[in-house]
């Protein structure tokens, strides 16, 4: 893990102009002890996630109005973007591992509370679940 926080970090200390630059680095090295010590939340990481993309957004990283292509590749993505995938892509690892302990029905029904109703119409116990 600590290759890829320090990729985020990396990243975020890469981004032209970015407010509270060594604040956010810090955040990220909080945020890879809690993981260190399995007491991350997803609710820290989606605070954080929302934190960079409101900053990103209100710098207008993107700026693609005047841009003659689209985005083709990855590193053509400011960096602030980049670590907010990274970053999601830790929320999603994260709940799939409660995911996979869920040991009761409790915790199955307040895991599918973070889910659209669509995505588990078909499951109603733990059984169920377990079959798919």
């Amino acid at each position: 893990m600590t290759n890829f926080y320090s990729e985020i970090k990396e990243l975020l200390n890469q981004q032209v102009n970015l407010l509270k630059k060594e604040d956010l680095i810090k955040e990220v090295a909080q945020i890879e002890e809690a993981q260190g010590k399995d007491t991350l939340t997803i609710g820290k990481l989606q605070s954080f996630i929302l934190k960079l993309y409101e900053i990103a957004e209100q710098q207008d990283y993107l700026n693609r109005k005047n841009a003659i292509t689209p985005i083709q590749r990855i590193n053509e993505i400011p960096q602030i973007y980049q670590a907010i995938k990274l970053l999601i892509d830790t929320a999603v690892d994260l709940k799939i591992s409660e995911l996979e302990n869920i040991t009761n029905q409790e915790e199955l029904s307040k895991w599918m509370a973070f889910l659209p109703k669509s995505s588990y119409a078909n499951i109603t116990s733990l059984d169920e679940l377990k079959k798919q």
